[in-house]
């Protein structure tokens, strides 16, 4: 009995010695004091984004430090996004760059997004100003729904799976000196509503249709350029719609054609030269210009394929 005793207070012994050994020692200063402890790891905030992930929601001005995954929303009018050139990815689907119901006088700029279904959506928003981003790469580079009076200038929207510009629904929008290049099906499309928008100074190259009007009124597009094109400018299911001072050079096919349902458009002091097609082609009839359902005035033509216009008598 003594024997197992002594053996059982030996083993306690040992364990002890172990665990004492174990335990990390408690640092010291010079006079043997403990030092303060620096506490537990503090909790990451609930809305700190993980690793490599871009703010969830923006509140406030912001300007990005690197790339990050999306998507990233904006959550408060009157508030700044630089992104200063850094990028935001996505992984096919979604939105980049979400400007909801009832923002306004945002300002998003030097954004480079890629990767998702839209790349800036803007769903009822108004009066926000979207300036030198590089939107590429998505299904729809900018995409406004039902979003009226922004200022969209000095964007660019390539390489895309559907469309470059798309405003559905959306009227009295400003776009200047914006590229939509190598987009698969459009540039820039007004559709469903639009209207009274202003298109200046933009370039649509290698789409299938460089700028297309479709269930649109009373929109002005002055100064703009398409080419390398399937077609220039497309007009459809649309009416008085005024077309000023643009060029539609080197599209295989027409420079500017219009469709059987389209009514009371003018087109003014245009240029279409070197197309596959004509430079301009007009299926509608009516009481306007050669029997066309629309007005033409001082446009030229040179250098088409299929000749100037269809019916003669659109360009000189």
């Amino acid at each position: 009995m003594k024997a197992k005793l002594g053996a059982s207070v030996v083993l306690v012994l040992v364990l002890a010695c172990a665990i004492a050994l174990a335990r990390p020692a408690v640092p010291t200063d010079g006079a043997n004091r403990a030092l303060p402890s620096d506490g537990p790891t503090p909790a990451v905030p609930a809305d700190e984004p993980a690793p490599g992930a871009c703010p969830s929601a923006i509140r406030n001005d912001t300007t990005l430090t690197e790339d990050c995954f999306g998507p990233l929303v904006i959550a408060t009018s009157g508030i700044t996004l630089d992104c200063a050139g850094f990028t935001v990815t996505g992984s096919g689907t979604g939105n980049g760059i979400t400007l909801g119901p009832g923002i306004h006088g945002v300002t998003v700029k030097n954004c480079v997004v890629t990767g998702f279904a839209n790349g800036v959506y803007l769903h009822g928003a108004s009066s926000d100003l979207l300036q030198g981003n590089t939107v590429r790469g998505n299904n729809v580079s900018f995409h406004l729904v039902s979003s009226d009076s922004n200022n969209l200038t000095g964007n660019a929207a390539d390489d895309n799976a559907r469309m470059g510009f798309y405003l559905e629904g959306s009227s009295f929008n400003t776009l200047t000196s914006n590229t939509a290049n190598d987009d698969i099906s459009f540039g820039f499309v007004l559709d469903l509503g639009s209207s009274n928008n202003t298109l200046a100074y933009n370039a649509a190259v290698r789409d299938h249709f460089g700028f297309s009007l479709t269930l649109g009124s009373s929109n002005t597009l002055a100064a703009n350029n398409a080419s390398f094109d399937d077609y220039g400018f497309f007009i459809d299911q649309s009416s008085s719609n005024f077309l000023s001072g643009n060029r539609a050079d080197l599209n295989s096919e027409d420079g500017f054609l219009l469709s059987s349902s389209t009514s009371q458009n003018t087109l003014d002091a245009n240029t279409a030269s070197n197309n596959g097609g004509f430079g301009y082609d007009d299926f509608s009839s009516g009481s306007g210009t050669a029997g066309t359902a629309n007005a033409y005035g001082a446009n030229t033509c040179s250098g088409n394929t299929a000749g100037g216009s269809s019916p003669a008598g659109l360009c000189a």
